[in-house]
């Protein structure tokens, strides 16, 4: 009787062993996880800058182009 509860908790350790090992690994795998995708959303931010940016610019340049255009009219 001794040998078989001994037997069981082997058989329990081993099995809560391998347990925590795939929480383990399903933890740093969520950690790589959320890592790729905090990259990814600063890229899109950065690039949501530049665009915005870039919008102002051209906005900024057409109504310069407007404001010479009305300027050349005039004259």
């Amino acid at each position: 009787m001794d040998m078989v509860k001994q037997d069981n908790q082997r058989q329990l350790s081993a099995k809560l062993e391998q347990e925590v090992a795939e929480l383990r690994w399903a933890f740093f795998d969520k950690q790589e996880q959320e890592n790729v995708m905090l990259q990814v959303l600063m890229r899109v931010e950065q690039k949501q800058k530049v665009i915005k940016e870039a919008c102002r610019f051209a906005e900024k340049d057409a109504t310069t182009q407007r404001y010479a255009t009305q300027v050349l009219q005039v004259y």
